[in-house]
């Protein structure tokens, strides 16, 4: 099994390092960014952004570190892993990882999440690759059963997310209309029951791998079936159709190669070499065991609204809150270019117009903005503080999607100031990082 384990640890390196590198703006700041930037706590906002660029040094030399590692021991089929040089390089990727996060919510894309989730379960000390081990404290399992469940879990929660009318209606469309134009099919003459039926399989399907995964005798049939679906998924967001951010392509790369090097070795009876049985060891298992099945069920809580979206794998859901900011078309006149480019070109019947955060992240960042309307409403305040907008600024929030109807309610909050005492009602920061860009002052 540490064939296994090292096999997957350098995939992880691996396309970690790439996804930084496609979103590298960021992870390292730069004078010219102007992208609010809003840490999870309050306490943070005040952290020189030094200490960005110091974390994600850390981070990407602890990733570049573990590749490096890993593959020299794969070179030469070296068996005996350090555990202990595993464990200094997890904790390493680990906490510079989890600080980076912390000080900007922005920084919790989908994939960011699953490294941070894979990096304790790939450190662990090496145990039987076919059975769980028990120990004294709790049984603990395998390191292929805790990828298994964190992959099952992903696939769970994401089609969850999107078994909802406003997903068939809207993403789940745009899914099927790119997919048919790859194959050179038309979908102009469909019907409505077509289409609806045709996004509705996205979902489906997402949950039918997720089942496989978990029975153990259709586990091998799931992980194929799943390369497949990751391999339609890339057609459908590449290049070729919707041309979406590479990060997005990536991340589904990414799912293919753990996969299919999971499917190898399901059919493969590998031993580890015997780990020292260690006190320090057994507890170190019993909590990885304990984090990485808290983070297969932490997704329940988001219907509860105590979770947020991505960390749901509610990817591509399209039953979020939204956030609209609507600001007066003549307030931005002096705005930075990167501002000004990313407002909506037709005039709404009160005067003002629309500014797409949405895009605005996507130009600044390479990578989509943070599906959370406590961020939204947070870069909103940030515009209108560094504008002194005051009344020009007005921010609608649809509320979430009726899973069965679509419906959504909408509230409106007028001027700075009921902007700042909604925000105030979020359990989590609202406010963005002083000092960031002196060209917004």
């Amino acid at each position: 099994m540490a064939q296994l384990q090292l096999r997957l640890r350098a995939l992880r390196s691996l396309f970690a390092l790439l996804l930084i590198s496609s979103t590298w703006r960021l992870w390292f700041p730069t004078g010219g960014d102007t992208f609010p930037v809003i840490p999870f706590f309050e306490w943070l906002t005040g952290v020189p952004f030094a200490a960005d660029l110091i974390l994600s040094t850390v981070f990407v030399l602890a990733l570049l570190l573990d590749l490096g590692l890993s593959v020299q021991r794969l070179r030469k089929q070296d068996a005996a892993e350090s555990t202990r040089a595993a464990m200094l390089v997890g904790i390493g990727v680990l906490s510079s990882g989890v600080l980076l996060v912390a000080l900007n919510q922005q920084r919790l894309q989908p994939w960011m999440y699953h490294v941070l989730l894979l990096t304790p379960i790939l450190a662990l000390p090496t145990m039987k690759l076919d059975s769980p081990v028990r120990s004294r404290w709790l049984p603990t399992w395998s390191l292929p059963a805790l990828l298994i469940a964190l992959t099952a879990s992903i696939y769970a929660w994401s089609a969850w997310s999107k078994l909802d009318v406003s997903f068939i209606r809207e993403h789940g469309s745009d899914f099927v209309e790119a997919l048919a134009g790859v194959c050179g099919l038309s979908t102009r003459f469909w019907t409505p029951g077509m289409r609806s039926a045709s996004a509705a399989l996205l979902p489906v399907g997402e949950l039918i791998v997720a089942v496989t995964l978990i029975i153990p005798r259709t586990r091998r049939f799931g992980l194929i079936v799943s390369i497949a679906m990751h391999g339609l998924l890339i057609l459908a967001v590449g290049p070729w159709a919707m041309d979406q951010r590479p990060g997005v392509v990536l991340w589904n790369v990414y799912f293919m190669a753990q996969n299919g090097v999971l499917a190898a070795f399901t059919t493969k009876n590998v031993d580890a070499v015997a780990a020292s049985q260690t006190p320090f060891t057994d507890r170190l298992r019993v909590a990885i065991t304990l984090f990485t099945l808290c983070a297969c069920l932490a997704p329940a809580l988001r219907s509860f609204d105590c979770f947020d979206n991505w960390p749901s794998w509610a990817v591509y859901a399209a039953s979020t809150r939204r956030v609209r900011v609507l600001i007066d078309r003549d307030a931005l006149q002096d705005a930075p270019r990167e501002i000004r480019d990313c407002i909506e070109q037709r005039r709404l019947q009160d005067g003002s117009a629309w500014l797409r955060i949405d895009q605005w992240a996507l130009t600044e960042f390479n990578a989509p903005i943070y599906p959370q309307d406590r961020l939204q409403v947070g870069v909103a305040l940030a515009v209108s503080r560094r504008f002194q907008l005051s009344d020009a600024i007005r921010v609608a929030i649809e509320g979430p999607a009726d899973r069965f109807r679509g419906e959504r309610t909408v509230d409106v909050y007028a001027g700075q100031a009921a902007i700042e005492e909604m925000a105030a009602g979020y359990r989590l920061n609202t406010n963005d990082r002083a000092g960031k860009r002196s060209s917004l002052n």
